[in-house]
């Protein structure tokens, strides 16, 4: 009888241990690899500060960063396998204003960044003043809108000024993707949700205080959006993995928070961009005061 007990218990010691492990198998993981402090040093008579989107440009070998007093930036950018060699300013511009207010710049994404050519990149850029997401050429010059989706356009909607579009990405199959820093006041606060210019949503639960900084889209055709919850010197980033393929009929979607450890306490992250399958680099707003750094982090992120 007491052998027979035994066996029992190390069977269920070992189902728990494979349910575990299937479970971490399962689990989406991301990991910080490196970081680097952007100096506040001019760049064409521009001190870099307030970055509020990060692209990639595979094709030309840049990193573009804007902020949200309307300058746009490049870098380039060196990696050394997975740690962060360096990061160096290249060109600082003012983006064109159309002939109105300078565009308070928040989401950042690329068209035809990758497509093996080089000189045809377009960037799309989703203004907070706007609402607007417009395109622009990497002199800045603006070349139109995107179309907005429709619970989008009026003012009105949004919850504050301050809780206008803050992220933006480019779909191969949904085209532009983008969301507001936080839900519509028609919405639940406790909510997240993400729109696409052919019509589709998607709506995830909000983290305690959380707000949309970034999108980007996965070589897999899911969504990684950058969430930022927390307050004052306590708010972190979250990676949430928003997968349209596995979402519910009615757009409701599972998305569990993934942290990232081992960053400075208190640092706003709203800048996101993909360099490879699965290494990305986000960016802090230093609050444009000085007490804050711009912190560029090199991480990993493994999708289940």
């Amino acid at each position: 009888m007491k052998m027979m007990m035994m066996k029992a218990l190390f069977s269920r010691l070992a189902a728990g241990v494979l349910a575990a492990t299937a479970v971490s198998a399962c689990a989406a993981q991301a990991q910080v690899l490196d970081q680097l402090v952007i100096e506040p040093r001019p760049i064409d008579g521009i001190v870099p500060g307030e970055l509020s989107g990060l692209a990639w440009d595979a094709d030309e070998r840049l990193l573009y960063a804007v902020s949200d007093r309307g300058v746009l930036y490049r870098f380039e950018l060196v990696l050394d396998g997975n740690r962060l060699r360096s990061v160096k300013p290249v060109h600082a511009l003012r983006l064109d204003a159309g002939g109105g207010a300078a565009p308070n710049a928040e989401g950042l994404s690329l068209i035809d960044g990758n497509n093996g050519k080089r000189g045809d990149t377009q960037l799309v850029i989703a203004l907070e003043n706007g609402p607007r997401i417009v395109r622009y050429t990497p002199q800045g010059r603006m070349l139109g809108d995107a179309t907005l989706p429709l619970p989008l356009r009026d003012r009105s909607a949004y919850r504050s000024s301050n809780s206008g579009l803050e992220a933006v990405t480019v779909h191969p199959r949904h085209g532009v993707i983008t969301a507001p820093q936080r839900s519509l006041s028609s919405l639940p606060e406790r909510v997240h949700r993400v729109y696409a210019a052919d019509g589709s949503q998607w709506t995830v639960p909000a983290l305690d205080r959380g707000a949309v900084k970034a999108l980007e889209t996965l070589a897999d055709g899911s969504l990684l959006m950058l969430e930022r919850h927390g307050k004052g010197k306590r708010i972190v980033p979250a990676l949430r993995r928003i997968d349209p393929a596995a979402c519910a009929g009615d757009g409701e979607c599972r998305a569990e928070p993934v942290p990232l450890d081992g960053l400075e306490p208190g640092d706003n992250y709203e800048g996101l961009a993909r360099l490879t399958d699965r290494l990305f680099v986000m960016v802090s707003d230093d609050g444009g005061n000085g007490k804050r750094a711009t912190r560029l982090v090199l991480f990993s992120f493994d999708a289940p």
